[in-house]
């Protein structure tokens, strides 16, 4: 397998909850599209689809891809194999193989002659129900206000999420985007669950009759009552239903803000028994790893490993965080560090064989694995830690958390 090529620039429409185009989710924030005139390429502006997916950003990641050049806009894919795990990017180049888009790429350009738009990757604006401690309102119009008053810098505060990520403007271009071409589509947010024309969206897809063929994924912290949806998700050829979750009980209460864990906990139970009558329905769950949340981690992969029924995969995929750059758990304490990598390891060392026949959640283990590595060979300046530090203080500060009880290692360096 080629150790830079993804297919995603070839078949993947991306976008971002402001409206800005991407190469994928997962990508940096290189990955952000500009237009040939440098402006960002933006959803409610695209009118041929062809011409999008010409423009010379992606032109020249292509071009780099097939030359074996590894892009910027990779390199959390690139972090995660460098340190032993398998990447997003290498799982879909199994699905979707380098061979299958030689005949209509120009190798020494990079431009397409047949655009096939397999993937469908929207993060279905920035309104959600939670304020969680490492997100932003990119993702969460609940965080704007208290944004404003906690960072001291404020210019991405004044992006306008709703005047590019507008339904009634952007549906035709979504239209011409679903296609018999079209099998996979995952949404992310915000929360989706909470967008009523997410949901009008959905059903134009059963009406066509292409919900049959189309394998769907949406990410959901599942802090609404979920009944709504389920016979939405029953139609679809696939339903992975991807909870967001990165502790359990207070320590969730804490992150999670202001989700409640009794709340999550019944609906994910509901979700599990529904999944029961219906052939198809997935159940995954995801946890950004975050300084907020290595404390009692090992209470979060018990939890998940515990529960039974339907297609329940019992090992959370991991996503490391970097931006925003307070939230890394690369800012804690070194001897911290080592702390929370000696607990991870030992619970993984005692759990794996139960997990040895089942390739997806030895695949999340070693996600998780390469994550732990990262953590303990991160470095970071006694200057970014004291400004991590300062600004977790100022937000528990504003919503009168007890910061030293949930992160008892924050004494160590304060």
């Amino acid at each position: 397998m080629s150790k830079t090529f993804c297919p995603l620039p070839w078949n993947h429409f991306s976008t971002h909850t402001d409206g800005i185009m991407r190469v994928c989710c997962n990508s940096t924030s290189a990955g952000r599209l500009t237009n040939n005139d440098g402006t960002f390429a933006t959803i409610d502006k695209i009118e041929n689809i062809s011409d999008f997916y010409n423009i010379d950003h992606l032109k020249d990641i292509r071009k780099k891809m097939l030359s074996g050049e590894r892009t910027s806009e990779c390199n959390y894919c690139y972090a995660i194999e460098d340190n032993g795990g398998i990447s997003v990017r290498q799982s879909f180049a199994k699905s979707w193989p380098i061979e299958s888009f030689l005949n209509s790429t120009d190798p020494d350009t990079g431009e397409i002659n047949d655009v096939k738009i397999n993937y469908l990757d929207l993060s279905w604006s920035n309104k959600c129900n939670l304020q969680c401690k490492m997100c932003t309102p990119a993702a969460s119009d609940q965080l704007i206000a208290e944004s404003k008053i906690i960072h001291d810098n404020k210019a991405w505060l004044e992006w306008d999420f709703k005047q590019r990520w507008d339904y009634k403007k952007i549906k035709d271009i979504l239209e011409k985007t679903v296609t018999e071409n079209l099998n996979q589509i995952l949404v992310t947010g915000g929360e989706p669950l909470i967008n009523n024309d997410f949901y009008e969206f959905c059903n134009m897809l059963i009406s066509t009759g292409l919900s049959k063929q189309i394998d769907m994924s949406i990410h959901t912290n599942l802090i609404v009552t979920p009944k709504k949806w389920f016979n939405i998700w029953k139609y679809f050829k696939s339903m992975t239903i991807k909870v967001s979750i990165d502790a359990v009980e207070e320590m969730y209460e804490y992150v999670r803000y202001p989700g409640k864990w009794k709340i999550l906990k019944q609906n994910i139970e509901d979700t599990i028994e529904f999944s029961k009558t219906v052939n198809g329905i997935g159940i995954e769950f995801h946890t950004v790893l975050s300084i907020f949340n290595t404390e009692k981690f090992t209470d979060l992969l018990d939890y998940i490993s515990s529960l039974q029924g339907g297609r329940v995969v019992n090992v959370p995929h991991i996503n490391y965080v970097y931006d925003p750059s307070y939230a890394s758990p690369s800012n804690l304490p070194t001897e911290y560090k080592l702390k929370v990598h000696l607990e991870i390891m030992s619970w993984i060392n005692n759990n794996k064989e139960r997990f040895q026949n089942n390739k997806v959640c030895m695949d999340k283990i070693a996600v998780l694995e390469s994550a732990l590595n990262i953590l303990i060979n991160s470095t970071v300046s006694d200057g970014r830690k004291q400004y991590s530090y300062n600004i977790i203080k100022k937000m528990d500060n504003y919503r009168k958390h007890n910061t030293e009880l949930f992160l008892p290692w924050i004494k160590i360096d304060i």
